[in-house]
């Protein structure tokens, strides 16, 4: 993980129901990608949390950060979608 960014918006009181989770990837970069959570009350719909979190791949021998594959981006573009934090 590089960095991870949370801001709570809304309340969510427990009910006994499981939340809702929405997950996508808001950015594709050359050696990162941010995968980017809203946290919806499962009742209202009203999104309580907003996350992103800012992934790289890193050699394990080296520690060096590796750059995506085209194969990984290729995986990773059907789940595009907007950023939470412009």
């Amino acid at each position: 993980m590089v960095e991870h960014r949370v801001r709570f918006v809304d309340t969510l009181d427990y009910r006994n129901v499981p939340a809702r989770i929405d997950v996508w990837v808001s950015a594709l970069k050359p050696a990162s990608f941010t995968l980017s959570y809203l946290v919806l009350d499962p009742l209202t719909g009203v999104a309580c949390v907003k996350a992103e979190t800012i992934l790289a791949f890193v050699d394990t021998n080296s520690g060096s950060v590796l750059r995506l594959s085209e194969e990984q981006k290729d995986a990773l573009t059907p789940y595009r979608g907007a950023s939470l934090f412009p």
